[in-house]
């Protein structure tokens, strides 16, 4: 088997092909040219309502005088054809034969086919119409696409068997649902079984709907093939319907067969959620509510319940609970939820508790004291809102017996508890007694009363001796009051805390006296944590010290300042035990005193406080001992020079891009590197192990202020900051182009325009820019990568033309773009037939240009069917639609409807039929032979007849298979034909690959013809 593609053509913007697809040739010998008479030309099934794609068998039946070799195509209503085969028919006498062919339809689909033969005679068969309504989810109806894909010829054989004359013998009918409970209208579904009698031939079946109010349906028919008993399911589709009924099939036979009734059950309703109250306040208890007879309820939810969800037990379409009120105050939706989806709603509205403080506990801190006063009393108290446990509440309080009120602020998100210091009072004198609160609310709420009980005195310290020498004994006396003594300490004693044993309201200790010289404090420390002192002066021994010497390292120094120099001292000779010696440095006035252990060595090495140096200089160090003999170290000569890395920049404040001289100084060390996140790179290395170091340096576009730092091999830092400011200029160059810089359309229309910004900083800018020549400036906000942003911006242009366009940019430099040029041509929508004069039964191109809108609608009533719409809209339409075969000749006006609303009209006449023959001659003449000069222009011509000679001058629509284009020729008063040019040929060596050309007339009786031309050169 081979195919073959024969038409390709764009049918109401989708593209639509017919495939044909050849037997195998049968052999016999051919016959001189002999009539042809054709008989009926049918279609099986002719009309059929069908779940697509499904097919349509075409078939003609004709008797020829054999033998006799026919040469015939097909041809189809939408303009496509076959090739040309051959069929040879053997014997002799006249033979009856039958041409066949299958098209298969995957849409809504309306046309015909018939045999055209070419030789021995030109005739064509009659036309086997057709019809398809495609059913389904996949049903096509814009647009319809039918291919051919098989045909055979075959000598026509007598009918054997008819189909039974009742050939179907059951019909059962189901519904579904059969019950339904729900929202109206709903769907039901009906679904029919056919049961068929055995057959030898295919047979048609045709079938109705029947229901209860007393409607019958269209008759639909259905295609059955020969063969034993057999059954079908057919989807009859769905019936939308708020009532109880029933519907039956009817089979269109003698028998008048009828299916069983299918009954449909339909209860409506709809969802519903109540409540017994409109008004609630937190903590209450709401009665709710929620049914439908459609379904089961799943869960009710609100914000003004707690919890929010509450969820139906299963198989409940009846539901009612107890709800419990949440604090959220305000209107609230109550939502109940069904397990087909369903919804249904109702309000409440929570307003506030008149008592929202449930409970109160108060507390004293503390409730009682024995000790020194005035002390503060802390009032505390705990709040019980269980009823508003998110609620931001204020709450007015006063103490039992007082006049005024206090306010307490309390936050949301308490919980339902919030603890609270209500105030704090101050106790002077010893008192008893008890406290309580009330709260200001509807109910008078008192808090619990709590108990207090205050005794006010003052604890004391005395000392035997006000002063000693270290290693004397000291007799402490401590006396509390309301508490037991703790702790006594004091830097004079050794060792420095004493602890009392426990419950000792008065206790006595010997204290050690340290080598500590100078006045100090001796504290007492109570188990209340309150505190009493007294003072003792440690006196020192004469003389303790016999040598001192001091170390000063470094004692020259070069380096950062300020400095700190260690002084190391060596104390010989100083008596064994405990001791405490004074020393300062000669030239000041402060003694410092320094506390020398028990068992310490001889000679005690001691480290002394550092000395600091704030800038360059020299100086002698020696100390003196605070002793009779105040004796004095040696002295140390000291050396300071200070100096530090340094580092400076040529400009404070710069902008991206900038270039920048940094000059660093390292003083006593090698510069290690410099780095600053204002600069680009960031760190810079030196080469080698310079002092000084010099580069310039490129800003970053990091904005803000920023520290330059130097670092050296010993540690030195030196810094120096810089400002990063935006560039004034920010955008360094700006290009523009049109997508599409030659516009056809409707006008005012505004031209997308691509803007691109080079050179921009990082992170978000706004730009301004305005068009060349206008003067409101317009901003955009863009995030460049890279430096790099892209923007498209609107030219409003308003008529026909050429123009360029420039942008300017809003700053300092008034950077411009590029110009960029344009050329617009304003065009509106239009309506255009081909042909505008046709017959009853042709065929009218109706192109329509929408521009900017989709055509939606095309109607006439000249044309069959009179309305179109589109399933799939477009700005451009194209179709061929057909002329009623019964319209009268006439002008008729066709519209098209455009999406936006516009309509556009072009005016179609329709012209009774004319020609009766097509007769063809070339110039020059082609001999038998073919041969011709090389290069010789052929010209082929048609000659179209009247059927009687034009009484006023006749308009004749025709076409060619070369071009399929419709056009005029005007027979002039009087005569009866009128001579066209079909196709002017320039021979060659090889002959034409078509050649067969076929001319067609646009009246209704279709005729047309096709001539053999195949001239060629040797």
């Amino acid at each position: 088997m081979k195919s073959l593609i024969v038409a390709l053509r764009r049918v109401g913007g989708t593209l639509a092909a017919m495939a044909l697809v050849s037997g195998a040739l049968a052999s016999g010998a051919a016959a001189a040219p002999t009539p042809v008479v054709f008989g009926a030309a049918t279609a099986t099934p002719k009309t059929q309502t069908v779940e697509c794609p499904t097919t349509v068998k075409l078939t003609t039946t004709a008797k020829v005088k054999a033998p006799v070799t026919l040469a015939y195509q097909w041809v189809f209503a939408n303009g496509t054809k076959s090739a040309v085969k051959q069929y040879k028919i053997g014997g002799k006498g006249i033979k009856p034969i039958r041409l066949t062919t299958t098209v298969k339809v995957t849409g809504d689909a309306k046309g015909w086919g018939a045999v055209r033969v070419i030789s021995p005679v030109k005739k064509v068969s009659k036309k086997a119409w057709f019809a398809v309504s495609c059913t389904g989810a996949d049903a096509h109806t814009g647009g319809s696409t039918w291919v051919g894909t098989t045909y055979v010829h075959e000598p026509e054989k007598p009918s054997t068997t008819a189909p039974a004359a009742n050939p179907v013998t059951t019909v059962n009918l189901t519904a579904a649902p059969k019950d339904y409970a729900g929202r109206c209208p709903t769907d039901v579904a009906l679904t029919a079984s056919f049961l068929f009698a055995a057959s030898a031939k295919p047979f048609v079946v045709t079938y109705r709907l029947r229901d209860s109010l007393g409607n019958t349906g269209q008759w639909r028919t259905m295609n059955v093939a020969a063969g034993p008993v057999a059954a079908r399911t057919v989807d009859l589709g769905k019936i939308k319907t708020a009532k109880s009924g029933w519907h039956q099939v009817e089979v269109g036979q003698s028998n008048g067969l009828l299916s069983n009734r299918a009954t449909h059950t339909i209860v409506c309703g709809v969802p519903a959620v109540t409540l017994n109250k409109a008004q609630a306040y937190p903590g209450q208890t709401v009665t709710v509510t929620a049914a439908f007879v459609g379904s089961d309820v799943k869960t009710i939810s609100s914000k003004a319940f707690t919890p929010e969800t509450h969820t139906a037990p299963a198989g409940k379409r009846d539901y009612t609970f107890d709800a419990t009120v949440s604090p959220a105050l305000g209107e609230h939706e109550v939502k109940a939820v069904f397990a087909d989806g369903d919804t249904a709603t109702a309000k409440l509205t929570v307003v506030a508790d008149p008592s929202p403080v449930k409970g109160v506990k108060l507390t004293l801190d503390p409730a009682a004291h024995e000790g020194r006063c005035p002390i503060k009393v802390k009032v505390g108290a705990t709040f019980d809102l269980t009823g508003y446990p998110a609620q931001a509440l204020s709450i007015k309080w006063r103490p039992a017996g007082a006049e005024q009120w206090k306010t307490l602020a309390v936050p949301a998100g308490h919980g339902g508890s919030f603890t609270a210091q209500l105030d704090e009072l101050t106790v002077t004198e010893s008192k008893k007694g008890a406290y309580r609160i009330e709260i200001q609310q509807a109910d008078n709420l008192k808090s619990n009363e709590v108990p207090f009980e205050y005794l006010c005195g003052e604890p004391s310290i005395t000392l035997s001796a006000p002063t000693a020498h270290p290693g004397d004994t000291v007799k402490v006396t401590v006396k509390g009051f309301g508490s037991d003594v703790k702790t006594v300490t004091s830097k004079a004693f050794t060792p420095e805390l004493h602890t009392a044993p426990a419950g000792k309201r008065e206790w006595s200790f010997d204290a050690i006296v340290s080598a500590a010289l100078g006045e100090h404090e001796v504290k007492a420390v109570f188990a209340d944590n309150d505190t009493v002192s007294a003072k003792l002066k440690v006196e020192p021994v004469p003389n303790p010290v016999q040598k001192f010497t001091v170390d000063v390292d470094p004692a020259t120094y070069v380096g950062k300042c300020p400095t700190d120099l260690e002084v190391t001292a060596k104390l010989a000779g100083i008596p064994a035990g405990v001791n405490s010696i004074q020393y300062k440095r000669v030239g000041t006035d402060t003694w410092t005193t320094l506390a020398i252990p028990a068992g310490h060595a001889e000679p005690y090495v001691v480290q002394l406080p550092s000395l600091r140096y704030t800038e360059s200089g020299k100086a002698s160090v020696q100390y003196v001992i605070n002793q009779p003999d105040k004796l004095e170290s040696n002295t140390e000569h000291v050396v300071v020079t200070c100096g530090e890395p340094t580092i400076t920049l040529s400009k404070s404040e710069a902008y991206p891009g900038d270039q920048v001289k940094v000059t660093v100084n390292g003083f006593d060390s090698d510069i290690r590197k410099i780095y600053s996140d204002a600069f680009e790179p960031s760190t810079r290395d030196p080469l080698g192990t310079p002092r000084t170091y010099e580069y310039v340096a490129v800003v970053s576009d990091e904005l803000g202020t920023h520290t330059v730092t130097a670092e050296t091999y010993n540690g030195g830092k030196a810094t120096a900051t810089i400002k990063v400011v935006p560039d004034p200029n920010k955008v360094k160059g700006v290009h523009i182009w049109f997508g599409d810089d030659d516009y056809k359309g409707r006008c005012p229309v505004s031209l997308p325009l691509t803007v691109k910004f080079t050179g921009l900083p990082r992170g978000k800018q706004t730009i301004q820019y305005r068009i060349a020549g206008t003067t409101a400036w317009q901003s955009v906000e863009v995030n460049p990568v890279l430096g790099v942003a892209v923007e498209t911006v609107r030219v409003p242009v308003t008529q026909s033309g050429k123009g360029s366009v420039k942008i300017e940019i809003n700053q300092p430099d008034k950077l411009t773009s590029n110009a960029e040029g344009y050329e617009v041509e304003c065009v509106q929508p239009s309506i255009t037939l081909r042909p505008a004069v046709t017959r009853a039964g042709g065929e009218v191109e109706v192109e329509v240009k929408g521009i900017d809108s989709k055509v939606v609608r095309v109607y006439s009533e000249a044309f069959d069917p009179k309305e179109y719409k589109p399933k799939y809209p477009d700005e451009y339409y194209e179709r061929d639609h057909t002329v009623g075969s019964k319209v009268a000749p006439g002008t008729y006006e066709v519209s098209a409807t455009l999406a936006d609303g516009t309509v556009l009209k072009a005016q179609l006449t329709v012209a009774p039929p004319q020609v009766k023959s097509i007769a063809f001659a070339t110039s020059p003449t082609v001999p038998t032979n073919n041969k011709m000069a090389c290069g010789t222009v052929v010209t082929v011509k048609a000659t179209l007849t009247l059927a009687a000679p034009a009484s006023a001058a006749q308009a004749v629509l025709w076409k060619s298979d070369r071009d399929n284009a419709w056009k005029t020729a005007t027979v002039p008063a009087g005569q009866t034909s009128v001579t066209v040019d079909v196709l002017s040929y320039t021979v060659t060596k090889s002959k034409p690959d078509d050649k067969f050309i076929d001319v067609s007339v646009n009246q209704a009786d279709d005729i047309s013809e096709t001539f053999k031309f195949e001239p060629y050169c040797q």
